[in-house]
């Protein structure tokens, strides 16, 4: 089995921000890392399915870096979404995806 990042680099504006991937087609969701430029910097996270449904978010705000194990299965366009950071400045990372 394949596994392939997603790679994430965007900047919020008023602390939230989105992308969307495209189109998977029998994938799993393995792995989430996403780091702000600053290590103090709060910030929550949720993936969002191309019905609105949310299919992993955090309960608690991170702070700095984020780093989850999941098994989330994947068909179709995904929304990954940054909000409520505490400061609009870059954040990295990437979604690690394997095919089935």
């Amino acid at each position: 089995m394949v596994i392939y990042p997603i790679e994430i680099s965007l900047t919020p504006s008023s602390g939230t921000i989105s992308t969307n991937t495209l189109k998977l087609e029998s994938r799993v969701i393995k792995q989430i890392i996403i780091e702000a430029a600053t290590s103090t910097t709060t910030f929550k996270f949720d993936i969002k399915d191309e019905k609105g449904l949310t299919v992993f978010n955090t309960e608690t705000a991170a702070t700095g870096k984020l780093l989850e194990e999941v098994d989330i299965p994947a068909v179709g366009i995904y929304t990954l979404r940054i909000y409520e950071s505490s400061s609009d400045e870059l954040f990295t990372g990437r979604v690690m995806v394997q095919e089935c």
